[in-house]
This record gives C-alpha cells, structure tokens and sequence, in this order.
C-alpha cells in the first residue's frame, strides 16, 4: 500500500513521539519548553558540521592544488579533477541514497557523515597517489557531504521545525558560509606549519570530536511529519510517483534557473569587477560584500517564508536578484556596483534555502530528503552555468551581455513558480 503524497492546499502537521504516538496538549506544554532547546542545539550542530564538512571539502580545496602538485608531480588539470569527480559523485550518491535522509534515525545519519568525513580526510593524508586520492572523493566524500552536509541539515531541520521551519532551513544554510570563511583560514595555517598530510588529520580528528556533541544534541527531539503513515511505508514509495508530480518538475525549473545564474555571477565576480577597473583590494572587498549579503539573504528568505507564500518569496529573491543585475549593466560608478553585488549576495544566499522550502511545502518534510535526491541530478545543470557566462564573454568581450543573458534566465523561471500550487505556512495554516 503506497503512501499517499501532501495534496495541494494547506497541509496540517502533527508532531509525534518518539513512537510515532500523536502528542497530547498536556504533553505538548511540558516538553514545549525542552523541544526548544533540543531545536536549536540541532540547528548548532548542524551549522558545526556543515563548517567543517563543506568549509574543507569544497571552500578549501584550492590550498591543497600546490602541495599535491608536487607530491606527485601532477598538472592542475588533474588535480582539477578532483572536484570534477565530487560534484558528479555527490550528486548520483545523493540521487540513490538520499532517501534515507528521512528513513535512518537522526544520530545515524549525523554520525555515519562525520566518520566518513574524518575517514576520508585521513586516508587522503597517507596516499601515496592521486589516483587513490580520486577513489576517495568518488567512494566515501559523497557520502560524507550527504549524511553530514547541507542536504542532512535541512531535512532535519525539516523534521523538528513546524512554525519556523524555513527561518531554521536558513539557518542552519549559514554553516556553510561560515565554513567558507574560517576553514580556508586554518586549512592554510595547518599546511603551511605542519604540512598538508597532517592537515589532513588534524580535519580527522575535528570530525571524530564533534561526534559525541552530535549524539548528544540529536536526542529524542520530536518529529514534525505530514501523517501518521510509517517511515517503512514512505520509503516503499516507488520514485515514479515523485516524478509525474508536475510540481516536482516546476520547482526544478525554476530552483535550477535562479541557482544557474547565482553560481555564473559569483565565479566571475573578479573579473567583472576588474573589467569595470576595480583593483584587487576592491575585488576582495565586493566578494566581502556578497557573502556578506548571503548571510542576510539566507535569514531574511527563511524568516519570509514562515510568514507568506513561499512562491512571493522566490518572485521577490528573484526581483532582487534581476535588480542587482541589472544595476551592474548601468555602469554608475564603484559605489552602485558594491551595492549591486550586496543585493545579488542577499538574493543568492535567498535562493539557497528557498528550493528546500519549496520542496518541504510541497512534498512535506518527511519525503524532504528522498525529494532532494531525486532532484539533485537535474539541478547540478548549474554547475554549468560559470561555463556558459565565459562562453557568452568569449563572443562579446564584456560582461554586459553575460549579465543580460543572467536576467533573460531568471525572468523565464517567472511562470515555472506561479503555477506552483499555493503554500500557506504553518503559522497561518487553519486552527492556528
């Protein structure tokens, strides 16, 4: 017997126990205050993780191209492989086993993500060649970026908010911005003093101490689910059944166009800097700027999305977003240009959490994981989006067009959005 999905209109959450049991009100109002403290120790663990775990991975990869150059004499290219491997794996690991984001206890899947994690980073640290090194970004990487990565710390986040489900979902997204600023730092200390093998393990071991914090803070929380169907039964759910849902496809649409656009305007955020003659420390300063605008963006898209339709969130991320592009094209001078990458950081760090939000709304948190995974194979199509603004560039010799081709894009994701079905929050949901 299949489990059926949300339908579409308001949808009604009930948290259960540990069992599975409906709470009763006298229940609710003695562990209210308790719940919320096991919340939001979740919300920091998951952020700590998500540091860790995408701040080395992904933020620091770069210091590790020089030493591993010349511990075996290999040319950039196939050290670039590297994250050309992770990003493909990533995504087929995710597509197959994301499913038991939502089937495996909560410690499981944390712990499971954190011991690959520190796995991986000490077998990197005594391989003797890069070929060894590809088998573990391909192998275990994947798994860790899943169990101990963005995709973990949304669904539960997912799974233990009700009425601010999407301020946590931005949330705990401020991990891996957090990540990207302190672990680029302490990856360049540790190779520079102690050399890049025991870096390696020195990530191992905060991996293996954060793990008992994780056991502790992912405790008997209790869970936010759409009915009282089993996890076995929604795991029995045949993929097909996700796939013929028009809404799945919309979100991808539109989700994969906003993160297509973000990923080509921030990997070329220097040389259109420099091309409206910037010099490097005004580069570095607007790169400032957009994270620091993610940070707002990823808050502001959750804590918006607890209050209205999650689709006039989106529309107005992506005004946002076309606004700042379009005052990058104006040429008004440096000062509207740092103020045109700071409102582009707010809409990109906006989209970030807003595609889970979608999909939690839609689907409901219980499917979140298994939802994400199925998608992530199509939505890593922006990956290629760096590629096609250079490609734009090449023919043109500016970025004004690259940027107006940006604008094109997300417009087109306008009407993908409002035929999504109507999300009404939690707060606002009948009987609240």
């Amino acid at each position: 017997m299949g489990v059926n999905l949300p339908s579409r209109g308001v949808r009604v959450m009930k948290t259960l126990d540990s069992d599975n049991q409906p709470l009763g009100e006298d229940d609710k109002k003695k562990t209210k205050q308790s719940v919320s403290v096991r919340q939001y120790s979740i919300v920091a663990i998951c952020i700590f993780m998500q540091a860790l775990v995408i701040g080395a991975y992904l933020y620091s990869f770069t210091l590790w191209v020089k030493p591993w150059s010349a511990e075996f004499s290999a040319s950039s290219t196939e050290i670039m492989l590297v994250p050309t491997i992770f990003l493909y794996a990533n995504a087929i690991v995710f597509f197959f086993l994301g499913k038991y984001l939502d089937a495996f206890p909560r410690r499981t899947v944390v712990i499971t993500g954190l011991l690959c994690f520190s796995l991986s980073m000490f077998l990197i640290s005594i391989s003797s060649t890069l070929s060894f090194i590809y088998l573990v970004y391909l192998i275990i990487v994947p798994v860790a970026v899943l169990f101990a990565g963005p995709a973990a710390a949304i669904t539960l986040a997912s799974q233990v908010f009700e009425e601010r489900r999407g301020l946590a979902i931005g949330a705990v997204g401020l991990g891996t911005s957090i990540g990207g600023i302190v672990m680029p730092h302490f990856a360049a200390f540790a190779i520079e003093d102690w050399g890049w093998r025991s870096a390696n393990q020195a990530l191992a071991i905060f991996g293996l101490v954060l793990i008992p914090f994780a056991f502790i803070a992912l405790g008997a929380t209790k869970r936010v689910t759409i009915d009282e169907k089993t996890e076995q039964e929604a795991q029995r759910e045949p993929s097909r059944v996700f796939f013929r849902r028009p809404e799945f496809w919309l979100c991808i649409l539109a989700s994969t166009g906003a993160y297509f656009v973000f990923m080509a305007v921030q990997l070329n955020m220097a040389p259109i800097a420099l091309e409206y003659d910037f010099a490097t420390e005004e580069t570095a300063f607007t790169i400032s700027l957009f994270t620091a605008g993610m940070f707002i963006g990823k808050l502001l898209a959750g804590f918006l999305s607890d209050r209205i339709d999650a689709r006039i969130v989106f529309l107005g991320i992506g005004f946002l977003m076309v606004a700042a592009l379009f005052l990058m094209t104006m040429q008004f001078g440096h000062p509207v240009l740092l103020a045109a990458f700071f409102l582009f950081g707010i809409g990109a760090g906006g989209v970030i959490p807003l595609k889970a939000i979608l999909l939690a709304g839609l689907f409901g948190p219980k499917h979140l994981g298994r939802v994400m995974g199925l998608a992530a194979p199509f939505v890593t199509l922006y990956s290629l989006g760096p590629i096609f603004a250079a490609f734009v560039w090449d023919i043109y010799k500016s970025y004004v067009p690259v940027l107006y081709v940006m604008i094109a894009i997300l417009v087109l994701t306008v009407p993908f959005v409002l035929r999504l079905p109507k999300m009404v929050p939690a707060t606002h949901a009948p009987g609240k």
